[in-house]
C-alpha cells in the first residue's frame, strides 16, 4: 500500500470489485481469488503449460501442486481443441476391433 502497510484480502477484494464495476460486470461475481485464476490462466496461455506451471508455483511460493487449481483453459483454447477433434481421422477402438465395446466408467462424486 502507498502508506507502507501490507495489502490485505479486503484491499484486494475492494480493488477487484471496483474493477468489475468499471468493466461493466457485476461485482458480486468476483472476489479476491479472481486474480489468482485469471493470472494463472493468462500465464498458461502466454508461456505454455510447463513454463507457466513453474512461474505460477514460484510466484505463489507454493511447494505443492495447488497452483494447478487456479489454471483454467480459455474458451479460445477449448474451441481450438474441439476443432482439431472434429477434423480427426482414423478408426476408433470399437470399429478397429470387431465386437469390442469400450466399457462405461461410472464415477461417483465425493461429498
Amino acid at each position: 500500500m502507498a502508506d507502507g502497510q501490507a495489502v490485505s484480502t479486503a484491499n484486494v477484494l475492494a480493488f477487484v470489485r471496483e474493477a468489475a464495476v468499471a468493466a461493466g460486470e457485476s461485482p458480486a461475481d468476483f472476489d479476491s481469488r479472481s486474480l489468482r485464476i485469471g493470472g494463472a490462466t493468462d500465464l498458461y496461455h502466454l508461456f505454455g503449460p510447463q513454463e507457466a506451471e513453474r512461474i505460477i508455483a514460484a510466484r505463489g511460493r507454493w511447494c505443492s501442486m495447488i497452483h494447478q487449481i487456479y489454471t483454467r483453459l480459455s474458451a479460445t483454447s477449448m474451441l481450438a481443441v474441439s476443432s482439431v477433434m472434429a477434423d480427426a481421422t482414423g478408426v476408433d477402438l470399437e470399429a478397429f476391433r470387431h465386437g469390442y465395446v469400450m466399457p462405461a466408467i461410472v464415477r461417483t462424486r465425493r461429498s
